[in-house]
């Protein structure tokens, strides 16, 4: 079975949702009541969020222009290698640094710990968000690659987990072992709120596009009925592969601006045994450079390249996996030197007689999914899969002369 008896035909997969085009404005819009006291602590995460900067930016000047002093801390647990230079480059890699947002940014990695909840839970919190007069919470509402249930990714999780840093990631993962995030939330967030000075937060969605497609400014005392409201548009609008069985999904490439889990569980059907769509085996070709080598995630791939293999901080890959109790994350897969090899191996293996029969998608990324290629294998169904549709004639899979496959064509 060759690799190159393969042909593809590319996809354009569209997806729902609005686009705000004016973040900064609707970011102003949402604030413009809010009155910040002395000293204000914006926290932001280390998620490729659209128009993130525009809309810190805004708060930023907001607080400014209101007298007060802003700050950005962040909020991002064990990203970053667990490091306050660590998480301080994460952002400038998304654009917020002290130079371009107006404001120091301030990044350590201590924590208190605040009185136990009903349960007993004692949480750890980021001291210098801590000691400010007010709090601001910056974040994406989306389904979680992990935690399930009515609260997933959005406001309560950042101030839960990123806030705790590495200590406060660590108990509340392992807490979810035991119980469902929700059920987390409903027990730990009313001590928070009411021992930080934690004021509100900016709520993001986005679209299937990966585009900003929703902001609202939500009270702390709001968080709760906002992620649950938010999620269930988020889970509306996200982008998903078009098909329920996929044999061989190439993606090429991961990284934890992409998503928490370096490419998307929601997407690549591997957040738990009941998901869609079901993919037999995984090929990632690459880790993206804002993810600095690590490569949480990787574990769920079934072969990887050599130039993907070397780029892994193996240390800073296992600190993240191992703090979110997940070691299967950083699970290094067959390397393979280059792309040819590693496909005329792992075709084998998807159980289909011949090259031709073999149902394959290539990807940019878990975040890049309005373009895809396609196996011919899967035109049939292309046919009465809404929202897509063939944008040429197919082409046989090729590769340069070191058996790499051309850089994607979207």
């Amino acid at each position: 079975m060759k690799p190159q008896e393969i042909k593809l035909v590319a996809v354009e997969n569209a997806h729902k949702g609005p686009e705000l085009t004016d973040a900064a404005g609707e970011a102003r819009r949402a604030i413009e009541s809010f009155e910040p006291e002395q000293s204000v602590a914006i926290a932001v995460g280390s998620r490729g969020v659209d128009r993130l900067a525009e809309i810190v930016k805004a708060l930023v000047d907001h607080v400014r222009a209101r007298g007060a002093d802003p700050f950005i801390v962040p909020a991002m647990g064990s990203h970053g290698g667990a490091t306050a230079d660590g998480q301080r480059l994460l952002l400038e890699k998304l654009g917020i640094s002290a130079a371009a947002m107006g404001a120091p940014v301030r990044s350590a990695t201590e924590t208190v710990e605040l009185p136990p909840t009903a349960s007993g839970l004692r949480l750890r919190f980021d001291r210098t968000a801590f000691e400010a007069d007010q709090l601001v919470v910056v974040n994406r509402v989306k389904p979680h690659t992990r935690f399930g249930g009515p609260i997933q990714s959005g406001l309560c999780k950042m101030a839960l987990v990123g806030l705790g840093n590495r200590a406060g990631a660590e108990l509340i993962h392992k807490e979810a072992m035991e119980r469902s995030f929700a059920e987390i939330v409903d027990d730990a967030f009313g001590v928070l709120a009411g021992e930080t000075p934690l004021s509100f937060g900016l709520a993001l969605v986005e679209n299937g596009r990966k585009k900003l497609a929703a902001l609202r400014a939500v009270s702390a005392a709001d968080f709760k009925a906002a992620d649950r409201e938010l999620l269930v548009v988020a889970k509306e609008w996200i982008a998903r592969l078009p098909f329920e069985r996929i044999d061989l999904l190439i993606v090429d490439r991961i990284g934890k601006e992409i998503s928490g889990t370096g490419m998307d569980t929601n997407v690549i059907g591997r957040k738990n045994a009941h998901a869609s769509p079901h993919v037999v085996r995984i090929l990632v070709r690459g880790l993206s450079g804002a993810s600095r080598g690590n490569a949480t995630g990787i574990g769920f791939a079934d072969a990887v390249t050599r130039p993907c293999a070397d780029r892994i901080d193996h240390k800073a890959t296992a600190l993240n996996c191992f703090t979110a109790l997940r070691p299967e994350g950083a699970r290094l897969p067959a390397v393979f030197e280059n792309d040819c090899e590693a496909l005329g191996a792992l075709l084998p293996t998807t159980g289909r007689p011949s090259a031709e029969s073999v149902r394959l998608v290539r990807i940019a990324s878990t975040a890049s999914l309005e373009r895809l290629e396609v196996s011919t294998a899967l035109l049939d169904e292309l046919k009465t899969a809404e929202g897509v549709r063939p944008l040429g004639p197919p082409r046989n899979l090729s590769f340069d002369g070191n058996g790499f496959l051309e850089e994607f064509p979207f």
